[in-house]
């Protein structure tokens, strides 16, 4: 599938709720697909997260239960897209000592400088999506 992500719509199928898309022709695929949340706000998080990053992308971090997984994905995805000048590229993130989340539980997510250089830029759906809190 392209990276373009295609219109999308939401259906609510019993408790489920699933986000459908029309795949190209001549590419052997159903006429349409779709992904099952279960929730609306997971639906359209889904979709901004689609739209950001693209469906193959969205498909593979709603498919991964783990957050910090999901993070890398993103980060992935994000270094994928828009390069960074290659100074800073070499570099690497800023970060203080002691700052870093390490993952035991002693910073969170959003006072980790690393998750949040990580997650500057994202949309706020994908940013729920990832335990982060909005930008404001």
């Amino acid at each position: 599938m392209s990276l373009k992500s295609p219109s999308m719509w939401i259906e609510k199928r019993g408790r489920q709720h699933r986000v459908y898309w029309r795949n190209p022709a001549g590419l052997g695929l159903p006429a349409r697909s779709y992904q099952r949340l279960d929730s609306r706000g997971d639906a359209e998080q889904f979709i901004g997260m689609a739209a950001h990053f693209g469906l193959d992308t969205a498909r593979r971090v709603v498919a991964t239960p783990d957050k910090a997984e999901r993070r890398e994905l993103l980060a992935a995805a994000q270094a994928e897209q828009a390069p960074a000048p290659a100074g800073v590229a070499a570099a690497g993130p800023l970060v203080t000592p002691g700052a870093e989340h390490i993952g035991d539980g002693s910073t969170s997510s959003s006072g980790c400088l690393v998750c949040r250089s990580l997650a500057a830029g994202l949309p706020d759906p994908v940013r729920q999506l990832i335990g982060l809190e909005t930008a404001r």
